[in-house]
This record gives C-alpha cells, structure tokens and sequence, in this order.
C-alpha cells in the first residue's frame, strides 16, 4: 500500500513535464483554489473548471482536481457569491476540493497540446512555432512536415476523422498540395506571422479571427480551423498519461479519474 501524495507534490510533478516558466504571461497557471497541504487520494482530471467538473470531483470522493483551463484569470476584487467564477470559487471551498491549472505551460511543453496535435495529423519533424526563452526546444504551437504532399481539402477530411469535429472552416484552395505543416491547439491567431516565418503552408488550428484569414490568404497560407475544444481536447489524457506513470514511480496511492467532458460548447447548425 503506497503513500497518499499531498496537492503541491502532485502538483511538482506536472510541472516537471510543463514547467511553469512555460507558461505566457497573461496566464494563471497553478494553485487556483485549495490548500497545497491536501492529502490527495483520489484526483480528477478535466479540461474546464465548470459545476459539473466540481459535482463529479464531489461524487466520485476526489480532493483534487486539475484542469487544463484556469478558472481565475483576472485578479477578483470581491467573492459574490452570486457570479459564475467567485461563486465556483466558493464552492470548491466549500467542497474541501483543491483545484489546479496546467494551461499554456502544457501547451507548450513535450509531449503537450500542440505536440500531441501534431503527432495526431501525422505531421513529423516539428520544432515549436514560437520557442521559449527559456527551453528552446519547447514553445508554442509546431510546424513540421507530412510524410507526402496531401492537399488541404484531404488534411481538412483527416483533422475532422481524428479530431471527431463534424465541421470547420477553411481558407484557401482545398485542392492546393502542401507538405510543410503547422499546428497550435487553443486559439492560435497570434502564431500566424511565426508560421509563415517558418515556411508553413497550412495551418491547423482554432478561433481563427476574420483578420488573420484575411492576412493568410494574401499569403498563400491555407487555414484549417477546427475550433479550439477540439484542437486541445488532448489535455486531459496527457496528464493521466504522464501521472498514471508518476503514481507508479513515486509509489503513490493515488487513484485518477477523468471527469466529464465538457463538450464543445459550440454546434453547427445546418438550418434544419
């Protein structure tokens, strides 16, 4: 019978993969509500800190739970009790529940969103979009190569098999060939002017903003918009992935769930 790990020792582990240096500077990566000192038996996993995520935390017996989306991103200036984040705040308090955030920092690290994207679509030899300071092999987003040319409107039919997204969007020639491509899962607007830096012909990615497709396609660079959920969804079995292992080497008693999946909150609509 193994030791019961304590949030903050769980919490050392994730950022071994992800360190927190990863992370941008807008982000709010780490402790969001909770005491560090938790003994953690149970753990759940999830991609959004949402009142199912805390009732299945409640129901299934778990002290922790990490997220890949922070709850907190602004500094609040009160606790209402009455608004949607304070009010979670309160009551994943109120529930003894420890919560936590790995966001760009695993976006950015290896494996980590982007990277598993990557390998996800078949895209090899990557480096990252955007490197760290402080890593250089590590970064936002990837932009590699296929192992043969395929066109857009083949890459877009195999990003929506993998990915399970019933519709997206694109911008340019679905019959263009392209062997050079780059991927950002989240919103990845911002990397455009690094993908064409490096050569990309296509990018994958979500929340594509009007302006920036404009951009692309004056740069004969093809977009894949896939939205963000589905471009990130990944997170969640990358941690159990890599704590699963963690538990095992650190000889922890430690039991990890998944909780339940948000979903996307958008669908697509076909006028019927």
């Amino acid at each position: 019978m193994g030791s019961h790990p304590r949030a903050l020792e769980i919490w050392e582990k994730v950022t071994d993969l992800a360190p927190v240096s990863l992370a941008e500077e807008w982000d709010n990566c780490g402790l969001q509500v909770g005491s560090p000192q938790t003994v953690v038996r149970r753990l759940l996993l999830a991609l959004d800190p949402t009142p199912a995520t805390l009732q299945a935390a409640v129901e299934s017996g778990a002290e922790m739970v990490i997220t890949h989306h922070p709850l907190i991103f602004s500094p609040l200036s009160s606790i209402n009790t009455d608004g949607y984040v304070s009010g979670l705040v309160s009551r994943f308090l109120m529930a003894s529940v420890v919560l936590y955030s790995a966001h760009t920092n695993l976006d950015s690290s290896e494996p980590g969103v982007s990277s598993v994207l990557a390998s996800t679509l078949g895209i090899r030899n990557t480096s990252p979009l955007l490197p760290s300071k402080d890593h250089p092999h590590l970064g936002l987003g990837r932009i590699g190569t296929l192992d043969a040319p395929m066109t857009v409107g083949d890459m877009a039919a195999l990003v929506s098999s993998r990915l399970g997204v019933d519709g997206l969007k694109i911008c340019g020639d679905p019959h263009r060939s392209v062997t050079r491509v780059a991927v950002c899962g989240g919103s990845g607007s911002s990397l455009l002017g690094r993908v064409l830096a490096n050569g990309g012909e296509l990018y994958i990615t979500g929340e594509i903003k009007h302006g920036t497709a404009i951009e692309a396609a004056n740069q004969a660079l093809a977009l894949i918009d896939a939205g963000h959920y589905a471009t990130e969804r990944q997170a969640v079995e990358i941690l159990k992935d890599y704590l699963t292992r963690c538990a095992e080497e650190c000889g922890w008693a430690l039991e990890i769930l998944t909780g339940p999946g948000t979903g996307d909150p958008f669908s697509y609509w076909h006028g019927k």
